[in-house]
């Protein structure tokens, strides 16, 4: 009888220590295991055998790869002295999962975000308060490109333009967003 329980011990640690090194993913998920400086990513769903927590300087983060909303506020100061509130609401969906772990993505994605709307602004600067249409189509244009570089596929992009002096930071949006297709 000990000999019986003993076994039933043995195969209880094995599978404890298999399923502690093993992890599942769902559809639309991905895992970026890092060890060192490298990055691996497993979008595959179904269960993976990742030893992560087991293995020193080995770690293993899961990253959303469905479409996810980010909405940036900031202040745009032009060359001609005019100083302007924008908000962007971006529909967004991470395509390379290992440049989405980075602890600088939110601060480079909201850099992205500024560069677009600053060279959408200085080239849409006679049609601002006029067409808003146009604007957003010009946001999602200027931003696909570096995101694409980044890793990110932009869906949707809105963009709402307030001068300083009647917009509060994270205040109420002045005008409804535009929304194009």
């Amino acid at each position: 009888m000990s000999l019986f329980v003993a076994g039933v011990a043995v195969g209880a640690l094995l599978l404890a220590a298999l399923w502690l090194t093993g992890t599942s993913l769902n559809e639309g998920e991905a895992l970026v295991v890092t060890r060192g400086e490298r990055a691996t990513s497993i979008t595959e769903p179904g269960w993976h055998w990742v030893p992560h927590r087991w293995l020193p300087g080995m770690h293993a983060r899961r990253v959303s790869l469905r479409f996810a909303q980010r909405f940036v506020t900031d202040v745009w100061e032009g060359s001609d002295g005019t100083t302007l509130v924008y908000q962007v609401w971006l529909e967004l969906r991470v395509v390379r999962p290992e440049l989405a772990v980075s602890p600088d993505f939110e601060p480079s994605l909201k850099k992205l975000v500024a560069g677009a709307v600053a060279r959408v602004v200085e080239g849409e600067r006679a049609q601002l308060p006029q067409d808003h249409r146009r604007l957003n189509r010009a946001l999602k244009d200027a931003l696909q490109v570096p995101a694409t570089a980044a890793g990110l596929e932009i869906s949707s992009a809105l963009m709402n333009l307030s001068p300083v002096s009647t917009t509060l930071i994270n205040g109420p949006l002045v005008r409804p967003f535009a929304r194009v297709v």
